[in-house]
Formats: C-alpha cells, structure tokens, sequence
C-alpha cells in the first residue's frame, strides 16, 4: 500500500489549481510529491472535514505535518526546479500575512481568472494523483 510522505491537497474542481499542479509536477525536484482532490479519499485520512469543505486553496501535508496558505507555498516552493523555485525567493521577502492576504485574493477569484471549466492531466501525473 502506497503511503506517500508529502500531498499536495487542491481544489481538483478547479482549472486554476489544475494548472499549477501541471505546473509544479513539471518542475518537482523529487518524484515523492503526490497530488489528491480536497474530496478524494485521501484527504478524508488526512484531514479535518473543515479542511476538506473550504476548497479555498492547497494544503501540504510533509510528514504527517500540514502546511496552509501563504506556509504552504513556502514549503512547496522548497520541492521544485527553476525557474519555479525562484518563487520561494517571493515568499520569503513578503511577510507571512501579507501572502496570506495576496493568496485569498487570488483563491477567491481563482474561476474567473482559469476561464475554462475543464483540464486534462498527463499520464505521468496520473500517476501521482491520489484518489
């Protein structure tokens, strides 16, 4: 039984954070990154339902430890290439309630910014998405 040790939860509803999931495999330094829908059945095992009903972002769960918002960036920026990585740069310079405020923002119009409704995924990353 797989038993991943770092998840990236997102909002697999949204083309958006489908996007940047394409986007972050791409670049992912390691291949022990793995990806699940807030409501999939993993992240019944590993969060809280309160998590699992806000589909307002990414939670990083590393270890058993979860990583929210504007920390979740910082520590998922850590697991990328560049020219990704140079993001974490950004997430460092902007104080911590600065990112969270930038990141709600874009959460919040996160439909209106993706346009399309539908988003396809590679094989390769199909094989990384947890149900």
């Amino acid at each position: 039984m797989l038993n991943p040790k770092k998840i990236l939860f997102f909002d697999s509803d949204c083309l958006f954070c489908n996007r940047w999931v394409q986007c972050i495999h791409s670049h992912a330094l390691h291949s022990d990154l793995y990806f699940s829908g807030l409501k999939g059945n993993e992240a019944e095992n590993h969060l809280s339902e309160e998590e699992r009903a806000s589909l307002s972002g990414i939670i990083l769960v590393v270890n058993g430890k979860k990583y929210h918002k504007g920390l979740a960036l910082r520590r998922l920026f850590h697991e990328v290439k560049a020219p990704l990585s140079l993001l974490l740069i950004l997430t460092f310079v902007c104080p911590l309630f600065l990112l969270n405020g930038i990141y709600n923002f874009i959460a919040r119009n996160r439909h209106r910014i993706s346009g399309k409704t539908t988003c396809d995924f590679d094989p390769t990353l199909q094989s990384k998405i947890l149900l």
